[in-house]
């Protein structure tokens, strides 16, 4: 799992955005288009999806017409997901009750 994190300079117990990005994007490219919540203050969490960014594998894809190979796939997603949001707990800096997402 690979993300990137940004934070307001000047703040600290910021509200927090995590960004989704979408099918053959990246965080990267995530957390490029929230560059307009950091400068409202919030900070922002962008993570790569399995086979997306730093973790792609070329010519393969998350979502495949193979069930069977797709299923595990989303799974990960959504574990890398929660474990991202559990990371943002542990953090001083963020306030874990005011954490929204965005697509």
């Amino acid at each position: 799992m690979s993300g990137i994190l940004n934070l307001p300079s000047n703040a600290d117990n910021l509200p927090i955005v995590l960004l989704l990005h979408g099918l053959g994007s990246d965080a990267a490219t995530a957390s490029r288009a929230g560059a307009f919540l950091l400068a409202c203050g919030y900070a922002t969490f962008a993570l790569d999806a399995p086979r997306h960014g730093t973790g792609e594998i070329s010519g393969d894809q998350l979502i495949s017409d193979d069930l069977a190979e797709t299923r595990p796939l989303l799974v990960q997603a959504t574990v890398d997901y929660r474990r991202g949001i559990d990371y943002l707990a542990t953090r001083s800096d963020v306030d874990k009750d005011r954490c929204s997402y965005g697509r």
